[in-house]
């Protein structure tokens, strides 16, 4: 009787969707401790959700490459896979923003419009009304529950794709017996 030696394989969604739970939870909480302290729209404190989710999608590369390929990952399957988990966070958190906006307190697109408005007119201090309003029109479109559910999925997805190109630099490992 023959024995031979197999690596561990795996489909990419299931591991995916687990890393994106776990990552999704991280980044909901710190969200909640942020509007908890009123604080959600400090754009310094949203920089730590992104290196959250670049050292989370980091960590499910390295964990996916070790526990579901037996060590190994190509540079492609790494993007892949940053991609996969990217995407699964953006739907998670697009949906918790979604509430969060559009359920649990709506006053927070407005607050969100007031800051855009106030950002615009003041890197674009000669604007003329014509183009304020439509700016305005503009960014409302994007600033409201379901733009912020849509935006948040599209983010996530490329946020998955630029972490998995990083990402991929420092996990790929090229399997010494995989056939050429």
């Amino acid at each position: 009787m023959e024995t031979t030696e197999s690596k561990p394989q795996s489909g990419m969604f299931k591991p995916a969707l687990i890393h994106a739970v776990m990552i999704s939870a991280v980044l909901i909480i710190y969200t909640l401790i942020l509007y908890l302290a009123g604080q959600l729209q400090n754009t310094a404190l949203t920089w730590v959700s992104t290196g959250i989710s670049f050292a989370g999608i980091l960590y499910a590369l390295f964990n996916y490459r070790n526990q579901n390929l037996g060590g190994y990952i190509s540079y492609g399957k790494a993007v892949l896979y940053g991609l996969m988990v990217g995407f699964m966070i953006g739907i998670f958190t697009g949906i918790f923003t979604f509430l969060l906006y559009g359920v649990i307190s709506p006053e927070l697109v407005e607050e969100a419009r007031l800051l855009a408005e106030t950002e615009m007119y003041r890197a674009n201090p000669d604007l003329t009304s014509d183009q304020a309003d439509m700016a305005l029109k503009f960014q409302y479109m994007f600033v409201s529950p379901v733009g912020l559910l849509i935006a948040s999925i599209f983010g996530g997805a490329l946020q998955g794709v630029i972490f998995g190109l990083i990402g991929g630099l420092f996990v790929k490992k090229k399997d010494p017996d995989a056939f050429m």
